[in-house]
């Protein structure tokens, strides 16, 4: 499908092309679903500029227990920009690769991922932020969930 832009655009708009060739519809229950439920929590911290560490932990409708430790070290925060305080990003980073690792266990459940940092909760609600490096990875975690057919 072309909708008659230049192709040099850019890699966003080509993402942003390839999501809607998909043709995403937004799908309100009105019954009880039968998909198999997720309850899943994450936290990060950060100890100081550069240091810090995260982790994320679910259980699947099988009790099944699974757990995911982030490596935190200098080369992460090397990817960010150069303010001091990233802890929303460490949050949503726990939350990014805790789904893509655990993702055959995930796939097409349904349920509850606890969070407890405001901004990155909010980028995941809204599926923006104003924030750059909370924009990308929200965008990032809602496309992981579009692909897995996972609703939390």
């Amino acid at each position: 499908m072309s909708f008659g832009f230049d192709s040099r655009v850019g890699p966003h708009f080509v993402t942003i092309q390839g999501l809607l060739r998909l043709r995403p519809q937004r799908v309100f229950a009105l019954c009880p679903s039968r998909k198999p439920r997720l309850l899943a929590a994450s936290d990060a911290a950060q100890d100081g500029v550069c240091l810090g560490s995260a982790g994320a932990l679910a259980v699947t409708p099988c009790q099944h227990r699974l757990a995911l430790v982030l490596p935190v070290n200098d080369r992460l925060f090397q990817q960010w920009d150069s303010q001091a305080a990233k802890i929303s990003q460490l949050e949503l980073c726990i939350i990014m690769m805790a789904l893509a690792n655990l993702a055959p266990w995930v796939r097409g459940h349904r349920g509850v991922w606890f969070i407890d940092n405001v901004p990155a909760l909010m980028s995941l609600t809204k599926g923006r932020s104003s924030t750059h490096e909370l924009d990308v990875m929200a965008g990032i975690v809602h496309s992981i969930l579009c692909g897995l057919n996972c609703c939390l």
